[in-house]
């Protein structure tokens, strides 16, 4: 009887064993399966290819998909290839996009990460203000290729110039080829830091052009799209609940983040 019973307990534990280890397998699987990769563009410092963890935008992305069991990877790309591919499902979606009527037709927009405010930016010789953008007529202002409000002034009969990246711009800028060039904050801040130049030769003209939720922006073309904004979401709101979103914004240098 003890041979028995020790053969028994023997065979429990290898059964226990071969189910921890196939169980183990699965999950493995199931997380290689649900690998998720997205495009942008480099909008250094709040995400690009060369900062520290691709950003914090990116670290905070990473972190809300790898609760809902998603690994992230990011393509960096010119923006409007970014969007371009997304669109047709070469990519999951974009990360950080404002959201449009265009864009709606094509992506689903997860919750927001921050609050984009886009600024107009003028040489500090040739001060600008306005009242509507219907008073920018007279001047060029210089944006990212494929940015949602290049439209919106176009049909405005205003005219813009578009590049690949900021720092185009704000040579520019500096260059008077352009009046106006339009940006963030934290484009600025870097762009500044990397050309001490032209520090005191640029002005920000208040208010902001707009002030709005940046999400990350999924494709309709991939399958089970919604699943994943759903999943997307509840992994956001998680670390926002457990504190794991505030120690990320702390960790990058951050006093807030919105």
């Amino acid at each position: 009887m003890l041979i028995g019973i020790k053969t028994s307990v023997n065979t429990l534990k290898f059964t226990v064993l071969f189910t921890a280890i196939i169980i183990g397998w699965f999950q493995q699987s199931y997380a290689q399966d649900k690998k998720i990769t997205l495009a942008t563009m480099n909008w250094e410092p709040v995400y690009g290819e060369a900062q520290p963890e691709g950003g914090i935008y990116s670290a905070l992305a990473r972190e809300a998909f790898q609760r809902a069991g998603y690994q992230l990877e990011i393509s960096f790309l010119p923006w409007k290839r970014a969007l371009e591919d997304a669109k047709v499902g070469s990519y999951a979606g974009v990360q950080g996009a404002v959201m449009s009527a265009e864009r709606d037709e094509f992506f689903l927009a997860t919750d927001s990460l921050m609050i984009y405010e886009e600024m107009f930016y003028s040489h500090s010789d040739q001060p600008i203000s306005y009242q509507k953008f219907e008073d920018l007529k007279p001047y060029t202002i210089g944006h990212i290729r494929g940015a949602v409000s290049t439209d919106i002034w176009r049909d405005l009969g205003i005219t813009v110039e578009e590049v690949d990246d900021y720092e185009q711009n704000l040579k520019k800028l500096m260059a008077n080829r352009i009046d106006l060039m339009a940006a963030d904050k934290f484009v600025m801040g870097r762009l500044l830091k990397k050309h001490p130049q032209f520090e005191g030769k640029v002005e920000v003209i208040l208010p902001a052009i707009y002030s709005v939720p940046l999400p990350i922006i999924i494709s309709k073309a991939i399958p089970d799209h919604l699943n994943i904004v759903e999943d997307f979401n509840r992994g956001l709101k998680d670390i926002r609940e457990d504190g794991t979103f505030d120690a990320i914004v702390k960790r990058f240098g951050y006093k807030e983040w919105h």
